[in-house]
């Protein structure tokens, strides 16, 4: 994808949030009641935005606007020396070189390789990404993690010395999820739908499609109504098993990046799950994210969307055409949990493209500028609270977009601590 189309690609959080940054050495007082919070601002192409002050920022913390007493605008050094742009547009030059200084803050940058969700095709493509992000768009002193569900953290390396590890250990991963393309195959998102939500206009669908494939069922679609219903909770069952190992995964490596300092970023590279808020490990993942400082991207594996897999030519069965329009439109919310996650922890989705490795690139971007303003926040309650911190930029700086966290967990008041 070239130029503006990168947009149409991005999925943004609603809401624009902030939380606490770890940077090393620290640039402010070492007062315990600061928060310090890192900005990052990214144009239209999700370019870093470089040459932004003080005054073009607005903190919020619940609603009420607070003063910010210290700024510093933190760059560090790309492969290239390109990519960033200036507030006005222009291009802006990154500091450093090929290689960054000594004092420069550390980058981490852990990618989970989500196997128990990729196919073998998809997990090939991710690990061509991957590839092209180690060799050609990460800097010397950044921290890279390999982590799966099935290996666990497979690698952590520092480059350029940790390379060769991390390519023996990419070189080993594979998707492993079989796409379904028997005769009673559904979705997750159907199953969810019939197993849980008990909606009739799917169970009818899904019945129009077993009787398509299924002979002998004809004049007793109720018994086979008993089968759909049946396959629904065994799909269902599969799928939330499948998601739980791959949520206690991302939030074991937010708990280990908890003790990081610098820059971190997730990226969850999958084809994505179901949004279902049974499952707790989703709150748990929000709270990780928080004291992790640690945002959550989603890389969607699945590149772009055509059809549903039983209505591709694998599929021996026409589809009844009255049965095509919703089919479709599920497809694009079947991996609503992962988009979820990477809005609720101020990241972004990339979906709807073939070019994950161009999707990584613009990841690891908005880890290379940002902002970071500290202001001193009201004192909190007796046993402590979650305060919601908002971040605004002013006039002249429309088109751009806040990469930022919703808040921070205060220590309660008799035992502060920076956020």
């Amino acid at each position: 994808m070239r130029g503006g189309a990168w947009a149409s690609a991005l999925l943004w959080p609603v809401v624009l949030f902030a939380a606490a940054d770890e940077k090393q050495p620290p640039a402010f007082p070492a007062a315990a009641e600061m928060v310090v919070v890192d900005v990052a601002v990214v144009d239209a192409k999700g370019a870093p935005v470089l040459g932004l002050t003080k005054q073009d920022f607005t903190v919020l913390e619940d609603g009420v606007p607070q003063a910010i007493t210290t700024f510093e605008a933190v760059v560090l050094a790309k492969p290239g020396g390109g990519g960033a742009t200036a507030a006005g547009g222009e291009p802006a030059t990154t500091t450093g070189g090929p290689a960054s200084p000594p004092s420069a803050p550390k980058r981490t940058l852990a990618v989970v390789f989500d196997d128990v969700s990729l196919t073998l095709r998809q997990g090939e493509r991710v690990k061509t990404a991957i590839a092209d992000l180690l060799r050609s768009h990460t800097t010397a002193g950044d921290e890279v993690w390999l982590v799966s569900p099935t290996v666990g953290m497979g690698r952590v390396a520092t480059l350029p010395e940790g390379a060769e590890g991390l390519y023996a250990v990419l070189k080993s991963l594979s998707g492993r999820r079989v796409t379904d393309r028997s005769d009673t195959s559904m979705s997750d998102l159907e199953a969810q739908d019939i197993a849980v939500r008990r909606d009739v206009k799917t169970e009818d669908r899904v019945l129009r499609r077993f009787l398509s494939r299924i002979p002998g069922f004809e004049d007793a679609p109720d018994q086979l109504r008993g089968l759909v219903q049946g396959r629904a909770t065994e799909v269902y069952a599969e799928a939330t098993r499948r998601i739980r190992v791959t949520l206690a995964v991302l939030q074991r490596t937010l708990e280990r990046l908890a003790g990081r300092k610098g820059r971190k970023s997730l990226v969850l590279a999958s084809s994505g799950f179901i949004h279902d808020e049974a499952i707790p490990e989703f709150r748990n993942i929000l709270r990780a994210s928080l004291l992790a400082n640690t945002a959550v991207f989603f890389l969607d594996a699945r590149g772009l969307q055509g059809l549903a897999p039983y209505q591709d030519v694998e599929t021996g069965a026409p589809v009844d055409p009255w049965d095509l329009t919703d089919p479709r439109a599920a497809e694009e919310t079947a991996a609503q949990g992962a988009e979820v996650l990477a809005a609720d922890t101020g990241g972004f989705t990339l979906r709807n493209t073939n070019d994950l490795a161009g999707g990584l690139r613009l990841i690891a971007d908005t880890s290379s500028a940002y902002y970071l303003l500290g202001y001193d926040p009201p004192p909190p309650p007796p046993g402590g609270a979650y305060r919601k911190i908002q971040v605004k930029l002013g006039r002249g700086t429309k088109g751009l977009r806040i990469l930022s966290r919703r808040g921070y967990f205060a220590a309660p008041a008799s035992r502060q601590q920076k956020p």
